[in-house]
Order: C-alpha cells, then structure tokens, then sequence
C-alpha cells in the first residue's frame, strides 16, 4: 500500500526579511542562552522515525538531541508547527525494491529536490556488511566458475559490468551483484597494486598504520561494525576524542576551563553567528523562490564571533579567542580537510550521524582500528577476489554506443623488463565507477579518465561544486619510553600559537591512550599551502625527502612546548594530495553547493554509466560507510537496468 508523506510547516521571523512559511521543517534547534552570551547546547535531530538511527546533522563535536519546537536566537525566531513524517518516505505501490530503484534512476528529475528519502531508503533496505559478505559468498558458490563470458580473442573480453575502482564502493557492488544474482558476470578494475582505496595499512616500525581510513565511525551503528568485529585479526578500540590544548603561553589550560570555554565560544558565539546567518541566507532563497543563489564561506562570521568575543561579561578575550580559532581547526577545518574560505556557510557542516548517543555503546565518536584496515578489506573482498585485477588503469571509458567500451593499461609487467605498459580493451553492458572525486575532477591530459561522451553540463556543475579535502598524516617515533616528552592522557592534544600565529593547521593524536603500543610514536594530521608545496615537490620524486620536510613542520610547535626534544628516529607520511589515483582525501560542501548536486552523481548517465563512491552521498559523505552504501546503491540499480524492471 502506497504510504503517504506529510510535512510540517514553519515560521521564520529574521530581521530584514518578511515572515515566510517554510515548508519541511525536518531540522530543530536547541538554543540556551545565559547573560548577553548564547551558550550552545545546540544540537539538532531529525523530526522523524529515523531520529533512533541517526542523530541527523550536529555541530562537530556536539551530540544530537531532542528539540523543543521553538528556537530563539536574537533577532531570529524559529516557531514550528506540528511536523509529522510518520509512515516513512513515500514508496511506489505493487512494485519491488528493485523496480522502486530503476523508477528513481530513469524518472524525470529536470528539477532535483534537496531532500535525502530515496537516500535514506537506500540505507533501510542495505544490509549489513558482514551480512552481504556471506550472501555473496554462498551464491559465488553456486555460480558458474567461470569468470566472464569470452567472446572473441583475449584483447576483446565481454561482461554484463565493469567496476571502475576495488575501494569499499567499489568492492560493496561486487558484493551485491554476485548476492542477488550469481548469473551476472562482473569485473572489477583497480589501478593500485592493492585493494581498499583510500584505506591502506603500511606497516612501520613495527606497527600497523592507516595513511587513510582510520577510525570506523559510532561503534555498532555503523553497518560495517559486524564485519570489523567477526574478524578474529580485528582490534578496536572506542575513541572518545579526549583533547587537552596549550595556550599561548605554551601553558597546558585545565580541563574545566576548556570545557567552559568550549561551550561558551565554540558551541555558543560562533554558532550562535554561524546559524543565524545560514537561517538569514537560506530564508531570503525561499521568499525569492530560490531565483537568488546566496552562499557564502564560513570565514564571515568569524570577525563578527570575534568581536562579539569582546563584548562577553567577565571578558577574557585572548583566551576565548585562543578556544575558538583552535576549535575551528580541531573540529572544522582538519577534519573536512578545508579552509574557512571554502568551506560552504549553508552546507559546510552538512553530514549525519548513524544514530543518537544514547543508542551507541561506549565508543560514542568511533573506534580506532588498531589493527589496520587492509586485512578488514581483504577479508570483505574474498568472495569476489577472482572477479578482481589489479595494477589496471583506466584511460578511457566510451558509453555512447550499446556497450561501454573500457580501455585501460596493464600496470603489472611495469618492472618485469617490459619497456611500456600494456593497453587492453574490454566491453560490458553497464559500467560503476567509482574513482575518487578527485580524479573525476580532473581532465583527460591531467591525470582524469576520458569519458566519451563528456559528462552531461549538469553532472560537470555537480563535481565542480563539491570540494575535495586536502590533509597530511604525519607518523613520528621515538626508540624508548624514556624519549616521551608528549601528555599521555588525552587522545588529541592541540596547540594555540600555531592557531593564531601562523598559517599551520595542525593536530596531535596520541596512540599511547589508544592502544599498547612496540614504541613510543605520535602521529599530526596537518593542512598549511607549505606543507602542500613540499608534498607537491617531493613526494612523488624524492620521498626521504618529502618525509623530512614535513616532519620538520610537525616537529617545530613541539619544540616551542617542550623544548629541545629530539628528533624521531623514524617517520613517515601519507600523500594522498598528489596521489595520481586520488588528487585528495575525501569531499566536502564547498562555497556555492547545493544537495542536489551529490544526488545529481547518484543519477545513471544513458542508462549505462553509474557513478558511485563517498563524494556521491548527501548524508554520509566523506566515510567509509558513505562509499559502501553508495556502493550498494549503484549495484541495485544496475541490476534493475539489466533486468529492465520499468514498472
């Protein structure tokens, strides 16, 4: 039976715009404000059933709660109406889950909505990723051994699909495709030497190290959780994202006085600013019917937090000042691998949460995989490992015809004496890329697949509005535990000067809370235009160096807090900014998005290309489990296009 979906209404007051009524007022706010300062609390949850998995978007580093249905904030007042989203997103009557897929991909979307219930039924059909690996290994069992179905010499290989990239997004459609149906015949093409992506183990020193993926998100919420935990190999520990900060003065600031502060300045002035302006941009959209395309870059209501800073009671207004600036690096700028000026003011701080606080077990932020995520990876893969080549990369991708026709070369005789690599040609039916956002950004004769056709204008705005994050994991040990010079209770610890005084970008984990440990090491994610130079320069063609550089800007804030500590015996560092099968690590909301520009990639291109990865989710960007979902997403519909389930 079809279900119905209704929405609430709300009411906006904002100084210098009329009251408008606002329609689906899914989002609510919870403000509390003491003397003249907006002291935060200010979290949010999604109004409907779904609030159980999911603690919808929040502020970084704030948990999600319920909201009362009014929110006040100065000269803006949000009143809301009572909003009912029972009995779920709307569904199509009589048909499958498959069907409901091929309808969403094919029906005419001239006009793209921002809301996420396709997305979100995605996620509620998606099964877990220990599930899907013991579906797809028993129908892998009783498929037909045989890989692909030959037709023609060796150089012309037919499938039903290609997958473009053997990460999670990649990996969770092979998966799927070998569960739900063994018939189809599928390959999968990987242009590193080893599978995972952008989640890759190295081991050093003695130590398992993650250069990319490195924490598995909210615990058991996350629907890779299982997998990670029936892995006898597997060791988690939570990370609760403890953090102490130095101040200024290179004095350690006691954790009450972080605490309040953080609450007052982080979760209180500046988003106090922050929200106010993104209600009074996002209102002004709608009462000119979104004829007006306003966006602006979190850096604006930095002067205004500032001097609202100097107006607080009570004022101390370098150490606020020292809080906020170093918060914004800590839960902003860091994470999402972007700067103040490119991070979207509306929808920078876009994303959700799998679930409330309350709903979790003890690891409310996540778990450290100290083990590593390679085995994990290797081990989700196995039931389609034959399916997979790797060292194979993909030039060219041609869909105009009936069958897409991949080119790609044949990276694996590199270093065997062979002068040049070797190009191969194959074809299928329907092709599933997922390259990182990176590399779809980039054009053919700089690093980029040739796509032929071009993508379509609308698809071209899509990857150009959406950013792509650029960071620097540095990993520093030391020979003994007499070398320790570092605090060993927190996990994250922070420093202030860097903060204020220079364009360096830098934050310290501490694996000694984590975990046990064969040596003393710290590890510094870091973002600063010289860090970037140095890895522009050198990572590819000189890597001691490169190593060098950057351990020299991650060595010099230690320096000024502890003195003449010595340098660590062995180092190295991650470089996925100028990786030539990455350009990046992850995407984010840059100045000018919109959500429909991510659901925009979600959509089939003639019915034959489809686009998956973590850049393609308007939720759950910027994850691990964001790309297996995606993954999961592209490989349904595929299946329904194959099928040509139209109705």
């Amino acid at each position: 039976m079809e279900q119905g979906h209704r929405s609430g209404r709300a009411k906006v007051n904002l100084q210098s715009a009329r009251s408008i009524e606002v329609p689906g007022a899914r989002f609510l706010h919870k403000w509390r404000a003491a003397d003249h300062a907006p002291r935060a609390l200010f979290q949010w949850t999604r109004g409907d059933d779904r609030s159980r998995r999911e603690g919808a978007h929040c502020p970084p580093g704030a948990s999600a709660l319920a909201a009362p249905s009014t929110v006040s904030a100065a000269s803006a007042t949000l009143t809301v109406e009572e909003d009912d989203f029972g009995g779920g997103p709307p569904s199509y009557e009589g048909v499958s889950f498959l069907e409901e897929q091929y309808i969403s991909a094919t029906k005419n979307r001239a006009e793209l909505k921002d809301d996420d219930d396709e997305e979100l039924e995605l996620v509620d059909h998606v099964p877990s990723a220990q599930t899907l690996v013991e579906s797809a290994t028993k129908a892998g069992a009783k498929a037909n051994t045989s890989s692909a179905d030959e037709t023609g010499d060796d150089d012309k290989s037919y499938y039903d699909v290609i997958i473009v990239g053997a990460g999670w997004s990649g990996l969770s459609a092979g998966l799927v495709l070998q569960a739900e149906d063994p018939d189809i015949t599928f390959k999968i093409l990987e242009a590193r030497d080893y599978i995972g992506g952008r989640s890759y183990t190295q081991e050093v020193n003695g130590e398992n190290l993650d250069m990319g993926s490195m924490w598995l998100l909210q615990g058991t919420c996350n629907p890779l959780y299982d997998h990670f935990d029936s892995l006898q190999s597997t060791s988690m520990r939570p990370y609760l994202d403890t953090f102490q900060l130095f101040d200024s003065s290179g004095d350690l600031m006691s954790d009450e006085a972080l605490q309040n502060l953080m609450y007052d300045v982080y979760y209180g002035a500046f988003y106090y600013y922050l929200w106010s302006r993104q209600y009074f941009l996002w209102s002004r959209q709608y009462a000119a019917g979104y004829a007006i395309d306003e966006d602006e870059a979190y850096a604006v209501v930095i002067n205004e937090t500032h001097d609202m800073l100097a107006d607080f009671p009570n004022n101390n207004y370098g150490a606020r000042k020292e809080v906020m600036d170093t918060a914004l690096q800590h839960l902003i700028t860091i994470p999402y691998g972007a700067d103040l000026e490119e991070l979207s003011l509306i929808h920078g701080d876009g994303g959700s949460y799998l679930c409330s606080p309350d709903a979790q077990d003890e690891g409310t932020y996540g778990h450290f995989v100290q083990s590593g995520f390679s085995p994990i990876v290797d081990a989700f893969a196995e039931p389609i490992k034959d399916k997979i080549q790797t060292e194979a990369f993909v030039k060219v991708i041609n869909y105009k015809k009936d069958n897409v026709k991949v080119v790609y070369e044949d990276l694996s005789s590199v270093g065997e004496g062979t002068a040049s690599v070797t190009e191969k040609t194959i074809y299928a039916k329907k092709i599933i890329v997922t390259v990182p956002l990176g590399v779809l950004k980039r054009a053919f004769n700089n690093g980029g697949i040739k796509f032929h056709p071009p993508f379509p204008a609308s698809y071209k705005r899509a990857i150009d509005g959406i950013g792509f994050g650029k960071q620097i994991r540095v990993f520093m040990f030391w020979d003994t535990e007499d070398d320790i010079f570092w605090p060993q209770s927190p996990d994250v610890f922070l420093d202030a000067t860097s903060a204020l005084e220079s364009d360096l970008q830098i934050k310290y984990y501490n694996p000694t809370s984590l975990h046990n440990v064969t040596k003393p090491y710290i590890f510094a994610v870091l973002r600063s235009p010289e860090a970037f130079e140095i890895e522009k320069l050198y990572s590819n063609s000189d890597p001691t160096k490169y190593e060098e550089e950057i351990m020299k800007i991650a060595m010099s804030p230690l320096r000024r807090l502890f003195g003449d500590v010595p340098n660590p015996t062995v180092t190295t560092a991650n470089k996925w900014n100028t990786d030539k099968f990455s350009y990046g690590t992850y995407s984010f909301n840059k100045v000018g998005h919109k959500p429909s520009m991510r659901k925009r990639l979600q959509i089939p291109i003639m019915d034959k290309l489809f686009l998956a990865g973590e850049a393609t989710m308007s939720r759950w960007y910027g994850t691990v489990h964001g790309a297996y979902w995606s993954g999961n997403g592209a490989a349904y519909k595929v299946i329904a296009s194959l099928n040509q389930t139209y109705y």
